[in-house]
């Protein structure tokens, strides 16, 4: 199973600047002060240490300041590979926005559940602006109003050129961003003969809200901008569903004159299972009420998505020893055969395994199981079909690239590193202050991605695929 840390493989820099790299990390991130890291140095310096004599600063007030203009300094452009799906999205903008691929900055856009209303709009419009400035490479002369901005250096700066060009390649969001009701998944599903363009989803959202999100007035923005991730859409929706149903109907075989019973003999089975397969992220215990916390609501397991994740393999091993001796068409029997496609499904995150088809073909087949399960269980309230399996499903059919490459624990991830950055240990807490500091640490961290030559690094015959999920449908 993938841990949610897998990242593509890279070696770590060795040799004689690993000093340098460990305590300007420490400095970046927030970790020690600035007056720190610059005793550190001294003292490496001091001990005839190589590759450190410059980032020893003078020690005055501008400590801050001055190490990080330091660490920020000439950084070197270097080729960071994209996925094969956005760089031909972003190739595509390049020609058709005529942009310079030599001087252009590819953007992610991760939106969460919060804020909302009319807060989130104002920020949207932002982002779209500052996409148009970024598309035309130059200084804006009025802000996303429309007004001319009263900051004398922003006046003083209209007009000029940014030296770079910056372009959205990518939204990536939580549940909150994808609502819609559609529970056909066959080959034959209505909803496949007529996707909606890009231009008839934005009448619907008018004709439903009154409104459009404004970044999708950015240049370049498409469906496939849009991007279904992985951790909201399956570990925390389709396989939380799943594990829930089958916790309690495997529970229901359990020894034990109670449900509770019932549920701490599965718990005691789960338990042995961890230890003989040395699981990683468990659930320290799990209990009726997170596997079903009312009657009248179909049961889902309660639970952080990497437990949710590792807990799948197990699904596949208890229906075995359970269920093998029932036949296919009983509740049972279709249980068993779900949960070896989700595991199949799960095991196409990986970078080495992945294989579009099979992802493709394992989601329809488990999503059809789950659908006759529901049939079996209509009345009694159980495998209820939710829109996160559309969602899901649009994403198994149409990413070319394994979704753990996209999926949102990295952008989680970044939301504590980005705390972290911007804690302070001295000045004015005001917002200017903390965006430079955080996006100059940033700069000093990272290098800048060169996307030149992106069109002709790979000509790829796969088809243009959709990724905007559930907005893609005219709906049921």
């Amino acid at each position: 199973m993938l841990s949610k840390s897998a990242r593509a493989a890279s070696k770590k820099r060795r040799g004689e600047r690993n000093l340098r790299s460990n305590i300007s990390d420490l400095f970046l991130r927030g970790s020690i002060s600035a007056a720190r890291a610059r005793g550190i140095f001294q003292d490496a310096a001091d001990a005839q240490a190589r590759h450190v004599n410059d980032l020893v600063v003078s020690e005055d007030k501008n400590i801050h300041r001055n190490l990080l203009r330091k660490l920020a300094r000439q950084r070197l452009l270097d080729w960071q590979s994209l996925r094969r799906d956005v760089r031909e999205r972003v190739a595509s903008s390049v020609e058709a926005l005529t942009l310079d691929p030599e001087a252009l900055v590819a953007w992610g856009l991760w939106c969460d559940g919060v804020p909302d209303g009319r807060t989130v709009d104002d920020l949207m419009a932002i982002f779209a602006h500052s996409f148009h400035c970024m598309r035309e490479g130059i200084f804006p002369e009025v802000d996303f109003q429309g007004q001319p901005f009263k900051s004398s250096w922003r006046r003083k700066m209209a007009g000029r050129p940014l030296l770079a060009q910056g372009i959205l390649a990518e939204v990536r969001g939580d549940w909150a961003m994808y609502k819609q009701e559609i529970r056909s998944c066959s080959s034959s599903a209505p909803w496949r003969d007529h996707p909606w363009s890009f231009l008839e989803l934005q009448e619907h959202m008018l004709d439903k809200s009154g409104a459009v999100s404004p970044i999708m007035a950015a240049p370049g923005i498409s469906l496939a901008t849009f991007e279904v991730d992985w951790l909201h859409s399956c570990d925390l929706g389709v396989a939380a569903d799943f594990l829930g149903n089958c916790c309690f109907l495997v529970s229901k075989h359990m020894p034990g004159s109670s449900e509770e019973q019932r549920v701490a003999s599965l718990w005691r089975d789960i338990k042995q299972w961890y230890t003989e397969n040395q699981t990683p992220n468990q659930f320290n215990t799990i209990t009726k009420l997170m596997i079903r916390k009312e009657a009248r609501k179909s049961p889902k397991l309660r639970g952080k998505a990497a437990e949710i994740r590792y807990l799948i393999p197990w699904s596949v091993d208890i229906t075995e020893r359970l269920f093998s001796g029932y036949p296919p068409s009983s509740e049972e029997g279709t249980c068993r055969l779900a949960a070896k496609q989700i595991q199949i499904c799960y095991s196409q995150l990986s970078t080495e395994n992945f294989d579009p088809k099979v992802l493709a073909d394992s989601c329809k087949s488990f999503l059809l199981l789950y659908t006759a399960l529901e049939d079996l269980c209509l009345l009694e309230h159980r495998w209820r079909y939710k829109p996160k399996f559309h969602l899901w499903q649009h994403m198994c059919e149409s990413t070319q690239s394994a979704p753990s490459l996209y999926w949102t624990y990295d952008d989680e991830d970044w939301g504590g590193s980005l705390g972290r950055m911007s804690v302070r240990r001295g000045g004015k807490h005001v917002a200017l202050g903390l965006s430079k500091t955080v996006l100059t640490k940033f700069a000093a961290q990272n290098k800048v991605p060169s996307l030149a030559d992106l069109a002709l690094r790979e000509k790829s015959t796969a088809p243009f695929c959709e990724h905007f999920a559930c907005c893609l449908c005219k709906g049921a």
